[in-house]
């Protein structure tokens, strides 16, 4: 790829001699040229010894240009036709000579002596030659010395200039300044050679020559101002000034199309200082060369066009294998496009070069951050129903969960013991079965279970949660405890102590056909493979199918529509609910998830209605039904509605300050999207004030609204005084600390919460994911690599994490390899 910077270009002559002169000259000169051209050819010690001898090779070719000059003037006196004798034979050239009018001679001598053409260097030289010709044959012999001394001075000038090119390309810096000095000292070719005698100054840092040479070059650009490379000097000159809007008129508007890649190329470097990648990288297109597949691989990058980055990226490897920046570049973008084994493979294969490791840990370091796709109000107001980051249902499951029945033995019995301690408004409860239960076990187990139903009529799940766990100790072959301890932990949002939980209910009782459909919708979270329990269940289902809609036909074809949702498949019944005797929430909740998988707005209102008109203060119900008369179309209207919701003294806030995952994120979100966060911050913060009882879950509620509001400091301090004082150890709550430390900058204790959170729950793929980010920020790549390869198992895409380009670890490196070497003391 040609140098930005090369003003000369090396071109071959394409004009003929004009004169016999000129002919015979170039006769004597071309063997020597072709002689001088041999020696430099040869390849023998000694000569390469004589060709490193600066001082001995410049005195040669001085002497050499000497005997030139000398030989030049000899032949052309000998050549010139005697004042006393006149030949009888005249060649062409000398008859064009002799026609010359006076008037003619006179108007070439008051014609200055032609610029030097760069771009055809040796048609510049004949045309001198013609013209001291001329002269010299019209008597006018000094001025036709003149023009043969400018013929020496030319070609000392340009000898010097090549001189200073190669040893510029060859990065002999001082050697290049001298050449470009000696030929800026001839007069001739100063804009170009100052400029580039510039570059070569600030490769060695000496800023004093490098402002010296462009203020040289800025000064004698009207030397040049007919010539085609005009244009692309002056915005060289401009550039190295530091002028880049002035260095962008000449390149975009060029007073010759003879140096376009280079205008193109240069044009392409300013669009990237003005962070300009789309403009950068059309100027890079009209001039590209496969050398430059690396730059427009990280422009596409730059621009988050991930696949075109990643053809050009691996069109340059594929010359370049060892290439680090290349290498780092497309391990990044295969992180960006998810392709997480692709990535690890990327960081094995660099770890396994020392040499590629060492100069891999300071190429493109990456920070990690909280992905602001979290933060952007447009797309969450857009696509609030769509979000897939956990699970293309996540919704819609969470809603299941949070109106599903908990259980007992007798429904009967219980109904009657805790109508005599307490007026419940509204008890979500079903009898359940379990054929390892004697009628004495099940009563006494029913009064355990009778704490835990007070506790979640309060909205308390922590205690409830306490106490079924207590429970389960005792009895822990019972299907019914763990059903429900599964479900309290699906609430929380714990899903593989849920899952756990869950399963072991199912098979304990594979007839409780709800067990094993939590078990799938909580697995699928965890990312387990289910598809075993769920063909269990159907095989079940249909071998059972007559007697069990005998038994009881509602929850016969509840179950079936449920097992009909896991399969993706169209619910069988449209009516069933108005049949039901006893209409279950769940059932509802079940239609309602149906209806949104199907974007069935008018079936999503009739059954949020039917939920509110069971639970008219509660806080889910609510939220969902003004967001359900939204289905579809922009929330960023309805901010009046929800800011007039949440200050409802009649909504039910409880489950925010004691309940679990779907009621505070629903609180938080629907807050973010409609600009109510302040205003939900304040009301959380004077429940902890007034209130003496259990802060965790509001403590909770106002860490996840200071997350969306970017106080991430504010935000860690509430969420690790939740796990180091109230001993909120819970996965879950480890993660979003670790989410919050991120955001403040907090990476080692964002590592230490991650790998916990990694060790209770294994399948925690967020957790993984920031590991792995977090493990190649600190250059640890092998681990980094375990981690993305865990996650590769899965269709995963991180919800909460994302990293960028360390620029400032960059520029550190970059200081640090450029500091002086101090002294050992």
């Amino acid at each position: 790829m040609a140098d930005i910077n090369s003003i000369q270009e090396e071109q071959a002559p394409d004009t003929e001699p004009k004169a016999s002169l000129a002919s015979k000259l170039q006769g004597v000169l071309a063997p020597m040229q072709g002689l001088l051209d041999k020696i430099a050819a040869i390849d023998h010690p000694l000569v390469q010894k004589f060709k490193q001898n600066k001082v001995l090779l410049y005195s040669v070719l001085g002497g050499t240009a000497l005997l030139i000059v000398l030989l030049l003037l000899l032949l052309i006196l000998a050549l010139m036709p005697s004042k006393s004798t006149k030949s009888p034979k005249q060649t062409p050239q000398e008859s064009v000579s002799n026609e010359i009018s006076q008037e003619e001679v006179h108007k070439l001598l008051a014609t200055p002596l032609p610029a030097p053409d760069d771009e055809a260097q040796d048609s510049s030289v004949d045309n001198l030659i013609i013209k001291g010709n001329v002269l010299y044959d019209q008597g006018y012999r000094q001025e036709a010395y003149e023009v043969f001394r400018k013929i020496a001075d030319f070609s000392q000038s340009i000898a010097n200039y090549n001189l200073g090119t190669m040893e510029l390309k060859s990065q002999l810096y001082h050697d290049a300044i001298a050449a470009y000095n000696e030929s800026i000292q001839t007069g001739q070719n100063i804009s170009a050679s100052a400029i580039n005698a510039a570059v070569a100054a600030f490769k060695i840092d000496r800023f004093d020559l490098y402002g010296h040479y462009v203020k040289v070059a800025n000064d004698n650009l009207s030397e040049i101002i007919n010539e085609p490379f005009y244009s692309y000097a002056y915005a060289l000159t401009s550039y190295y000034e530091d002028k880049y809007f002035e260095t962008l008129s000449p390149l975009l508007n060029p007073n010759s199309l003879e140096f376009s890649e280079q205008n193109h190329r240069l044009a392409a470097h300013i669009f990237t200082i003005f962070g300009d990648d789309s403009n950068a990288l059309e100027h890079l297109q009209a001039a590209a060369n496969p050398e430059d597949n690396k730059s427009m691989g990280l422009l596409y990058a730059r621009k988050a066009e991930y696949a075109q980055a990643k053809t050009h990226l691996i069109r340059f490897l594929q010359n370049h294998p060892n290439d680090v920046e290349a290498l780092m570049a497309l391990q990044i973008v295969e992180l960006k496009l998810g392709n997480y084994a692709a990535a690890a493979s990327s960081l094995d294969s660099i770890t396994s070069d020392k040499r590629i490791h060492e100069i891999a840990k300071v190429t493109y370091p990456i920070k990690v951050v909280i992905n602001p796709e979290l933060f952007d109000v447009s797309i969450a107001q857009k696509t609030f129903w769509e979000r897939d980051f956990e699970n293309k249902d996540k919704i819609g499951y969470k809603m299941l969960f949070y109106f599903a029945p908990y259980r007992v033995f007798d429904a009967k019995l219980v109904l009657e013991e805790i109508t005599q301690a307490s007026n419940f408004a509204q008890l979500n409860i079903t009898e359940g079965k379990n054929i390892l239960l004697r009628s004495a076990t099940t009563s006494k187990i029913d009064r355990e279970i009778i704490r835990t139903l007070v506790a979640l009529e309060t909205k308390d799940l922590r205690q409830a949660l306490a106490f079924l766990k207590n429970a389960t100790k005792s009895n822990p072959n019972h299907a019914i405890l763990y059903y429900n301890l599964g479900l309290v932990y699906a609430q929380l949002g714990q899903y593989d102590d849920a899952y756990a939980h869950f399963i072991r209910a199912y098979y304990l009782d594979q007839n409780d056909y709800l067990s094993g459909i939590f078990a799938v919708l909580t697995g699928r979270f965890s990312h387990k493979d289910t598809e075993r329990v769920v063909f269990d269940m159907v095989q079940s289902f249909q071998d059972h199918e007559i007697q069990d809609h005998i038994a009881n036909p509602a929850w016969h074809t509840f179950v079936e529509n449920f097992l009909n949702y896991l399969n993706d498949n169209q619910i069988q019944e449209s009516d069933w609910i108005a049949q039901a005797k006893i209409k279950e929430p769940i059932f509802y909740a079940l239609e309602f998830v149906y209806a949104l998988k199907n974007k069935n707005k008018q079936g999503m209102l009739e059954n949020i209605n039917a939920l509110k008109a069971i639970f008219p203060n509660d806080v889910v119900v609510n939220i969902l039904a003004v967001l359900t008369k939204n289905f579809g179309e922009s929330l960023q209207d309805i901010s009046i509605s929800m800011y007039n919701l949440f200050n409802t003294d009649t909504l039910d806030l409880r489950p925010l300050y004691y309940g679990g995952a779907l009621p505070r994120e629903l609180y938080v979100y629907t807050g973010f999207i409609t600009g109510s966060l302040q205003n939900q911050a304040r009301i959380i913060q004077n429940h902890l004030t007034a209130k003496d009882d259990d802060p965790r879950g509001a403590l909770q509620t106002l860490g996840t609204i200071n997350i969306y509001q970017k106080d991430f400091q504010k935000a860690y301090t509430i969420f690790n005084m939740l796990v180091d004082e109230l001993q909120e150890n819970d996965s879950h709550t480890r993660f979003l600390t670790a989410v919050s430390a991120v955001g403040a900058g907090n990476y080692g204790d964002a590592t230490l919460l991650l790998q916990l959170a990694k060790m209770e729950t294994p399948t925690a793929y967020e957790a993984r994911y920031a590991l792995g980010l977090l493990y190649q920020a600190a250059q640890n790549y092998k681990a980094a690599a375990t981690n993305y390869n865990f996650v590769s198992l899965a269709d995963f895409r991180s919800e909460f994490f994302d990293f960028q380009i360390d620029t400032q670890k960059i520029y550190a490196y970059e200081l640090e390899s450029n500091a002086p070497p101090t002294s050992e003391q």
